[in-house]
């Protein structure tokens, strides 16, 4: 998630000063409802991290994509209800409050 999201950000608010290329977002953008559908199937099971019971590279993984995606003001589909139940109980652990803003 964090490649398609990263792309489709500096492809329109680039913080590092890229011109925006909306082709670019475009494909982008199209790349993100597969992958957050596979990333809500895994969640599915109610699990409350995407490996199991803790939080691991791959949570961190993807809270550092979501909080590009915010950051850049990047609308993501929505209707992936495990992945949005996913994002407030990771962010709610005492480490990601720490560093996470937005």
């Amino acid at each position: 998630m964090l490649g398609p999201i990263a792309r489709a950000v500096h492809a329109t608010r680039s913080p590092l000063g890229l011109p925006p290329a909306p082709e670019l977002a475009a494909h982008a953008l199209a790349a993100l409802p597969d992958g957050l559908a596979r990333l809500d199937a895994v969640l599915a099971d109610r699990r409350p991290f995407l490996a199991g019971e803790h939080a691991s590279v791959a949570d961190c993984t993807l809270a550092a994509a979501l909080q590009f995606a915010r950051f850049g003001q990047l609308p993501l589909p929505s209707g992936y209800t495990h992945l949005a139940a996913w994002d407030p109980r990771y962010r709610a652990r005492a480490p990601a409050r720490s560093v996470l803003s937005l």
